[in-house]
């Protein structure tokens, strides 16, 4: 029993310094989260998952201890034993928990990521739409054909550049009111 129970307790302050690691990493998922933080979540979920194989099998010896009547542990042992089934369930318990709140965070990251991405993305739709239709204008008035009406016009030149102004800035206006630019 000495010797179970010392193995287990051995477990509480390595998830004492788990825990705190772990709430540095949840505090830092809901504020501004870096790449690097991100890399300090991993190892702490391989750990657990570590401590978590090492933990199952304690709780089913000590559980199969408790549940069999071995002739080698006396009934006023068991209350010992039962005490370390419950601290390898309260490990177990406290694993768990901190691997559903890490990767809660990691969640966390990734919609903060994936929002952040949407918009980059809608600012670049808006300005190559924009920059797209000034193309297509130039385009039109660059072809070299001899019989476009707008080619004898005095002020022609001017005439295309004004519309891809006005066309440019309605849609940066167009762009700007539903919040794309």
């Amino acid at each position: 029993y000495v010797v179970f129970d010392t193995v287990v307790d051995g477990y509480f302050p390595v998830m004492a310094a788990l825990d705190e690691a772990i709430d540095a990493v949840e505090d830092a998922a809901f504020t501004s989260w870096t790449g690097s933080d991100v890399a300090s979540a991993l190892p702490l979920k391989r750990r657990l998952l570590f401590m978590r194989r090492v933990l199952a099998p304690m709780r089913d010896l000590a559980n199969s201890l408790l549940r069999t009547d071995l002739e080698l542990i006396p009934a006023s042992t068991r209350v010992y034993f039962q005490d370390v089934y419950d601290h390898t369930l309260r490990l177990l318990e406290q694993v768990d928990l901190n691997r559903d709140i890490l990767t809660s965070a990691l969640d966390a990251h990734l919609a903060q990521t994936s929002n952040h991405l949407n918009l980059v993305m809608k600012t670049l739709t808006s300005l190559s739409a924009i920059l797209m239709t000034l193309a297509l204008i130039a385009g039109v008035y660059g072809m070299n054909f001899r019989y476009m009406p707008e080619l004898g016009w005095r002020y022609g030149y001017f005439a295309a550049l004004g519309a891809m102004v006005a066309i440019a800035i309605a849609l940066a206006a167009y762009f700007r009111k539903i919040r794309w630019l």
